[in-house]
């Protein structure tokens, strides 16, 4: 259905009437439902873009774009610097709500009656906190909540307490850890 709903530079009311027109018949004949979602999702909400070196960090001067900063090699150089870039980011999405829209979403979905799944290359957990199922929401970069090993991608012992799961919450890492 997506070429029958997608309405470039709609702008006009008679426009977008039509194209929700199209949305309102599509979900009523689709087997399911796919919600795609970016980063306009998280911004909406108040978080940022993370483009740039200013992304993560508007108050300082940083030298490194957020994707030198999210690199992996920082876990075995600086670990301090990583797990720091971490913290910063987890602390964020804690504190920040998820907009309006996440809501609507899920009321659709829930009156849509059908089976619904999220798609997303946010990190934040939003979808989720919002209350869709964990289970029905897949992150194609992963999830800021979700913690992985760094060496051998199963085992972690250490600060938290021990984990055997290949992929762990990040619930045990205490709030305000950074003040």
């Amino acid at each position: 259905h997506r070429d029958a709903i997608h309405v470039p530079g709609a702008s006009e009311p008679q426009e977008i009437d039509a194209a929700v027109q199209r949305v309102v018949q599509a979900l009523a004949t689709c087997d399911a439902l796919l919600i795609t979602a970016g980063a306009g999702m998280g911004v909406d909400s108040g978080l940022p873009d993370f483009r740039g070196s200013t992304g993560l960090f508007k108050d300082r001067d940083v030298a490194m774009t957020y994707e030198e900063m999210s690199d992996d090699k920082w876990f075995t150089e600086d670990p301090a610097f990583a797990w720091g870039i971490n913290y910063t980011q987890i602390e964020m999405y804690r504190h920040t709500p998820p907009h309006g829209g996440y809501a609507t979403l899920l009321k659709w979905a829930e009156t849509l009656g059908k089976s619904v799944y999220v798609f997303t290359s946010n990190i934040d957990g939003m979808f989720q906190r919002a209350g869709f199922p964990d289970d029905k929401v897949v992150t194609c970069h992963g999830d800021m909540h979700h913690l992985q090993c760094t060496h051998d991608r199963r085992t972690c012992k250490g600060l938290l307490e021990d984990r055997s799961d290949e992929v762990w919450s990040a619930d045990g890492i205490p709030s305000g850890l950074g003040d």
